[in-house]
């Protein structure tokens, strides 16, 4: 994809690195899951893949340029279980402890691997650990089966029920995971420069070992007893909305702390991970039953909540009701948006007006090498137009989606209902949760944004005290000639690059759209938008048959492999902290790899970069592996 378009501004560039047929596997390997969240991802530091399958972790190493994957892992990581006998929710005769979702992020000073599972337990590793293991491996002259004894989890514990979403606070060391229950727990890892009279080796217990039940407390006091040294305190929600810090409390202990307010399933959850909120304060949530909350961690409360669509029941079942579901937040740094000028370079497209709010829903026609339809017969977005739209043309005239060709064939998902912003009075007087008895803070609003998705559509709040800002309904949908599951269609596949000013969203169906986080002046009023830059996979291979009928089972993203990255893996100092503006390793560079991973095994790999980024890699830093 070149750096310029009819488009009128400047795009991302994608290029192809690869497209990897799908491998046959024997008996051993286990096969992949089903109807879960994100089952890959890619080290920042290393260059590691990640690939679950049911309650075990294959680990690749990508070769550059291509992104191939060798026939065998690198390693094989064995999940432990927190205790015997759990039960599973989607699947608990064949595999109750298979991976709902996995996450790489930095916690302190570490790159960690995290992931839970359908059993609720989860499972952390320090991805560091996993590196040397490879390469003592791939120098050892064991047998390919012998598994080396010790890759040992940091962290296991276990939420009560299906554990899905996941989020890492770095600064603060904060894990936080949601679940089934309509619980978030978040474990509340103690700080260093809190622990008075802490000694090396009950640090070392205190910070990586996994504790068991019978070792929390039931009461928010400290306990000085010894056999609480690694435990988490646990407060009862009675006791908690009685008892709102106005700033975080010490952290000499770890704390697990739960967050009750959700009414349904929460599938997804994402951290303030920005020096705006240094002390992990802020956390959003999405449930299934239409609903986005932003918590105030440390008073144990929501602070900010919205409903979206016509959620009448916990489980409804109307078509257009389920379009609303929520199932992917992200918190936005406000410095991850750039700088643009007129409509279209700033929404895409000439926005309309929709739930109150601007819409740019039309914006997917306008998107080069992409189609409507899923299939050999792909017809594109933009070649059956006999005008393409220049950034000076009236939208009016020249607005493709007034293609009769297009209208008929691409699909809109109608939503009932408008989105509401609710008065947190109302929706505990709807939920089941004790009313708080302390004040609401008089300040709402939180230092990011929000990105939330649904089965159905992609929402930017711009600030947390208002209502969505921007819409874009069914931005992934096709027509398919080869039908794929229709519940796959959901938007539960959510990550970033702060640095690059872009997010990526993925649906099960097997697409990527990749956005631009933009911000610029429309009407008299600074707006911060988004528009789409790309589909994955492009309208080219779905031509050629590249991409394969069958689910995706995760993407990732991660630097593209260079010589920095080979001096971090031999640098302590580098792989344990010398971090980017937006927390990232090393120096930020303005290209990044984009693996997508589908469940037949097939592998579609890309290079994704900004031509406007301050920062510039040659050619000579790459490094070939």
């Amino acid at each position: 994809m070149e750096a310029k378009t009819t488009r009128g501004f400047k795009e991302i560039s994608v290029s192809i690195c690869g497209v990897q047929p799908p491998t046959k596997l024997d008996d051993s390997h286990p096969s992949v899951a089903s109807w879960r969240n994100n089952l890959t991802a890619l080290s920042q530091v290393w260059n590691l893949y990640f690939v679950a399958h049911q309650a075990h972790i294959y680990v690749y190493q990508p070769q550059y340029p291509t992104q191939r994957l060798s026939s065998k892992p690198a390693l094989i990581l064995n999940l432990p279980v927190s205790r015997p006998s759990l039960r599973g929710y989607i699947d608990d005769h064949n595999y109750p402890h298979a991976i709902n979702n996995l996450l790489v992020a930095d916690l302190g000073e570490q790159e960690v691997l995290a992931c839970v599972c359908d059993d609720g337990d989860v499972v952390v590793y320090h991805i560091r650990t996993i590196f040397h293991a490879v390469r003592r491996r791939s120098k050892s002259t064991f047998d390919d089966k012998e598994d080396f004894q010790d890759i040992r989890a940091f962290f296991v514990d276990n939420v009560g029920l299906s554990a899905w979403g996941l989020a890492i606070h770095t600064a603060s060391r904060m894990l936080a995971v949601s679940s089934n229950t309509g619980d978030i727990t978040v474990f509340a890892f103690a700080l260093a420069n809190e622990l008075n009279d802490a000694t090396p080796d009950s640090l070392q217990n205190h910070l990586y070992e996994s504790t068991p039940d019978s070792a929390y407390s039931d009461s928010n006091e400290s306990s000085s007893d010894s056999s609480y040294e690694g435990a988490y305190l646990s407060a009862p929600t009675s006791s908690l909305h009685q008892t709102m810090e106005p700033s975080p409390p010490s952290r000499s202990k770890n704390k697990r702390i739960t967050l009750s307010g959700n009414r349904t399933n929460v599938p997804n959850i994402s951290f303030c991970n920005t020096d705006e909120d240094p002390d992990g304060r802020w956390l959003a949530s999405t449930d299934i039953g239409g609903f986005l909350l932003v918590w105030d961690i440390w008073a144990r409360r929501p602070v900010s909540i919205w409903r979206f669509g016509d959620q009448l029941q916990d489980f409804p079942s109307r078509g257009d009701v389920l379009e609303t579901r929520g199932w992917g937040v992200l918190c936005l740094d406000p410095r991850s948006f750039r700088s643009a000028q007129g409509a279209p370079e700033i929404f895409g497209c000439i926005p309309k007006r929709d739930e109150m709010c601007w819409c740019n829903t039309d914006s997917r026609l306008r998107v080069r090498d992409s189609t409507i339809w899923h299939g050999k017969n792909a017809i594109s977005t933009t070649t059956n137009i006999q005008n393409p739209v220049s950034a000076n043309e009236d939208d009016s005239t020249s607005d493709p989606s007034l293609n009769p060709l297009l209208k008929a064939r691409l699909p809109h998902m109608a939503v009932r209902g408008l989105h509401q912003s609710m008065l947190i009075s109302e929706y505990y007087e709807k939920s089941q949760v004790p009313w708080p008895q302390a004040p609401w803070p008089t300040d709402l609003r939180a230092p990011f944004g929000l990105l939330h998705t649904s089965a159905g559509s992609i929402r930017l709040i711009e600030h947390t005290d208002k209502g969505p800002s921007l819409i874009c309904r069914s931005p992934l949908v096709q027509v398919k000639i080869d039908q794929i599951h229709h519940g796959y269609e959901r938007l539960n596949m959510l990550s970033q690059a702060p640095e690059l000013g872009l997010v990526f969203v993925a649906t099960q169906s097997g697409r990527v759209a990749i956005l631009s986080l933009t911000q610029g002046r429309t009407l008299k009023a600074q707006e911060m938008a988004f528009r789409i830059e790309a589909f994955l996979p492009l309208r080219s291979q779905e031509e050629q048959g590249l991409r394969p009928n069958t689910p995706l089972l995760g993407f990732a993203i991660g630097p593209v492999q260079t010589r920095a990255m080979e001096s971090a893996a031999e640098n302590h100092n580098l792989a344990n902290g010398h971090r980017s503006k937006y927390g990232g390793r090393g120096e930020t560079t303005n290209k990044i790899r984009l693996m997508m991973t589908y469940r037949d095994r097939t592998v579609m790999s890309y290079e994704v970069s900004r031509t406007d980024s301050a920062s510039h890699k040659t050619d000579h830093d790459l490094l070939v592996l």
